[in-house]
């Protein structure tokens, strides 16, 4: 039995413990597992006026089991039940942003995700097809976020749901996405290895060829390689991540969008003012 810790994904990794799969009939329903997703930011904005970049570091300690993190990991989400689904057909499933790590750019701002408060959603996936023992499909979601900001180099932190203050009367922000890509080929991606069951877990190792790991942003098909997901929110701010790759590896240009709001907006104003 493997005990938790990262590897880093190859071919040869990914085709191990799918191409049995692949015997299995396509017309028999998988389990994709619960676990965690991690995702590096290459490029974020709020509301288009304030730049934003990944804070490295700033998720220390939110996975003992994997310390030290790798220092670009900033956005991390819990999927947190396994789906059940045919192929063809779609589930849903409750999810959480547990990690946020930002800063804009020069690091006079901080942003991260509430840790009193719970930024929860909903995610569905469908299951389209397989290819060569791995799954191929699609998926939809949104979050409601709640964020802090702190000016002082993370001293106190402010959040958007006080009835006083910068952020009076704020709602959490809502952030969706459609048609996003996902496959359960890791080729190129860190992983974070658990047994079935870890909710930290990305690769769950040992695991019987009806279970199947879940890796947003990759097609599963032709070379390895990340396709865009988007997060957004109407007020036009945008969050560009990507899946972790191994260190060392630039990361791909397309990435999942989260909108942090005019509240930031606002609130950097007021200050300044």
């Amino acid at each position: 039995m493997r005990t938790a810790g990262l590897r880093i994904a190859r071919s040869g990794i990914a085709a191990a413990g799918l191409a049995l799969a692949s015997g299995s009939g396509m017309a028999a329903p998988i389990n994709i597992l619960l676990g965690s997703d991690y995702f590096y930011t290459v490029e974020a904005t709020v509301a288009g006026a304030i730049a934003l970049e990944s804070r490295p570091g700033g998720l220390d300690g939110v996975r003992p089991q994997f310390a030290p993190l790798p220092p670009f990991v900033d956005t991390i989400v819990e999927r947190q039940a396994d789906c059940l689904v045919d192929l063809g057909q779609s589930c849903q499933i409750p999810i959480e942003l547990v990690g946020l790590s930002l800063q804009s750019v020069g690091g006079a701002m901080l942003v991260r995700e509430d840790p009193d408060r719970a930024s929860l959603g909903q995610m569905t996936i469908r299951y389209l097809a397989q290819n060569g023992g791995i799954a191929l499909g699609t998926f939809d979601s949104f979050f409601d976020v709640f964020f802090e900001i702190s000016l002082d180099g993370g001293a106190s932190w402010t959040d958007n749901e006080i009835p006083v203050g910068p952020f009076p009367g704020v709602p959490p922000l809502q952030m969706s996405s459609s048609n996003s890509p996902w496959s359960s080929d890791p080729t190129g991606l860190t992983l974070f290895v658990g047994s079935v069951g870890d909710q930290d877990a990305n690769w769950h190792d040992p695991k019987s060829i009806d279970l199947y790991d879940f890796f947003p942003g990759t097609t599963g098909i032709g070379p390895p390689g990340f396709q865009t997901i988007t997060e957004s929110h109407p007020d036009g701010s945008i969050h560009r991540v990507v899946p972790i790759p191994p260190p060392g590896v630039p990361a791909p240009p397309t990435a999942l969008l989260l909108g942090l709001g005019l509240s930031a907006l606002a609130f950097m104003r007021r200050q300044r003012g």
